[in-house]
């Protein structure tokens, strides 16, 4: 089975905006899930939701003087020019064939209704909560691009962990289980990189980066993934790792000052 044979669970955050943006760009004909609780006026929700959980993006592109930096990250991972803003568009969204959950999380009441009686469902997840057993025992698959090269980066802020502990760009497509990063590896890819490469994110303010790296990086980088597996049509069935091979690298998220840290360093060498 290919991955243009997926249906994928939206959540609203910038994996998701970049994800849904290269799909419409390709013309995806399969169902867009999207967990989202609303009331009775959905579409308004769904656009304050928008606006809140990509709040940075949003407010940072519509400053004409972060241009560079916008440009610097389409240039950097071959997005094509425009692509970011057009991943911020809510209206995105509207070009597929969609399904809503009412719900925020994917272990709801709502979400197990959903599946149903439904066994051997296909399905690309792009939130950040842990899919519970209760969910995964209902025999449906679950694929995730986690930004890191498993077994050796697992858990938490991994991509800026690559890039400024071992000096790599990382990610890897693999099937959830009750673990955590630890399912069966379908597709992995790591290069070297020069932190140095990043010295532009320097020129931003400390409290501005972080967000940054979440927003337009951590997502460039899930994404150049995403696009190997359609253009090499990658069978999701075809294991090159199995989890019990997995080492035991995993790690938490950042503490401030090791954020700090990683800016200074971008900051002295500008």
């Amino acid at each position: 089975m290919k991955i243009n044979d997926l249906d994928v669970i939206f959540f609203e955050n910038p994996i998701s905006r970049y994800y849904i943006n290269f799909l419409k760009n390709i013309k995806f004909s399969k169902k867009i899930i999207i967990i989202s609780k609303y009331n009775y006026f959905k579409k308004i929700y769904n656009i304050k939701n928008f606006i809140y959980k990509n709040n940075f993006p949003i407010l940072f592109l519509k400053k004409k003087s972060n241009n560079y930096f916008i440009s610097f990250v389409e240039d950097y991972f071959n997005l094509g020019k425009n692509f970011v803003r057009e991943s911020y568009n809510f209206s995105n969204l509207y070009d597929f064939n969609t399904v809503y959950v009412n719900s925020n999380s994917i272990n709801s009441l709502e979400f197990i209704s959903y599946l149903g009686d439904q066994k051997n469902l296909n399905l690309l997840y792009t939130g950040k909560e842990l899919i519970k057993n209760k969910v995964l025992k209902l025999e449906n698959n679950f694929f995730h691009f986690h930004p890191g090269y498993l077994p050796e980066m697992r858990g938490a802020d991994i991509s800026l962990r690559s890039v400024f502990y071992k000096d790599n760009i990382g990610c890897s497509l693999f099937k959830i289980n009750n673990m955590i990063d630890k399912g069966d590896i379908i597709l992995r890819e790591k290069s070297f990189v020069n932190k140095s490469d990043f010295k532009l994110l320097g020129k931003l303010k400390t409290d501005e980066f972080y967000n940054f790296w979440y927003s337009f990086i951590d997502p460039s980088i899930r994404l150049n993934l995403l696009k190997k597996t359609f253009y090499t049509e990658t069978n999701l069935f075809d294991v090159i790792l199995p989890h019990e091979l997995d080492a035991n690298n995993y790690y938490t998220f950042l503490s401030k000052k090791e954020i700090f840290d990683i800016h200074k360093y971008l900051s002295s060498n500008n």
